[in-house]
């Protein structure tokens, strides 16, 4: 009994050191971002994304950034920025 324990304190405190700081809670994401949100707020909010691709939909030199989020399915979070680096439209894939 002791060794199962153990083991689980083990299992349990090795599993909360490892948590992803990138990934994005996406309960109410509607009141944590909003459309012409600066692109600094949104790293300030969810820090530097893992992926980050350039989009064809807007201007060159702007980006989509993506975060993982807590969906067991593997949702992901989208961030389209327009040219002024603020958000023009965002949604979950």
């Amino acid at each position: 009994m002791r060794i199962l324990l153990v083991f689980l304190i083990i299992y349990f405190n090795s599993c909360s050191f490892n948590k992803d700081k990138n990934v994005v809670d996406i309960r109410n994401i509607h009141e944590k971002i909003y459309v012409g949100m600066p692109k600094k707020d949104v790293i300030e909010k969810f820090g530097i994304p893992k992926d980050s691709v350039l989009s064809d939909r807007l201007e060159k030199g702007n980006y989509i950034y993506i975060y993982s989020t807590n969906e067991s399915l593997g949702y992901t979070l989208n961030i389209w920025f327009d040219s002024e680096n603020k958000i023009s439209y965002y949604g979950i894939d």
